[in-house]
């Protein structure tokens, strides 16, 4: 049993030794939120807003003319709580985690057929409402988020416009 709780304990402290997300550099975080599409502003920025009510955002603004979104996502860790032996064991609880991403979007027309859509979120996380944690959308392990987004901007594109007869 102490063999156990010591283990646990070792776990639990090298654990927390992790290392922070490396920060990307200003030009290396613009090349992840920003894709450029040969497409029609009107069609990209209809394409954005689906991708993100598809993932769960709720669009709190939207601007045609202006090309901004902005939209909030509520997130809920609950089926991580199973997992969090070693909280349970040295705090008796386990952690409730919850928190929400915050994303803007701009749809910018370069020219009629060309547009630029770049993507910013900043992520923050609480801990049974104790502990915060904000994560903004500049770490290296963002480029998935980010990746994702766009392979999905670029899938409903491709859709709306094959169902317009485009391609």
């Amino acid at each position: 049993m102490k063999k156990t709780i010591i283990i646990i304990i070792s776990v639990y402290f090298l654990s927390s030794c992790a290392k922070p997300p490396q920060s990307l550099d200003p030009l290396q975080l613009q090349q992840l939120q920003r894709r450029e599409y040969n497409t029609s502003k009107n069609l990209a920025f209809g394409a954005v807003l689906s991708v993100l009510q598809d993932d769960s955002f709720f669009i709190d603004a939207a601007d045609k003319d202006t090309g901004l979104i902005s939209a909030t996502k509520s997130n809920n860790f609950n089926e991580y709580n199973n997992q969090s032996v070693t909280s349970t064991v040295l705090f008796g609880r386990r952690p409730v985690l919850s928190g929400q991403t915050k994303i803007s979007a701009s749809v910018e027309s370069v020219d009629p057929y060309k547009v630029l859509v770049r993507l910013n979120f900043m992520s923050s996380i609480s801990t049974d409402g104790l502990n915060s944690y904000n994560h903004g959308g500049n770490t290296a392990d963002s480029a998935g988020l980010y990746n994702y987004l766009h392979e999905k901007i670029a899938e409903a594109i491709f859709i709306r416009e094959k169902a317009l007869g485009i391609r």
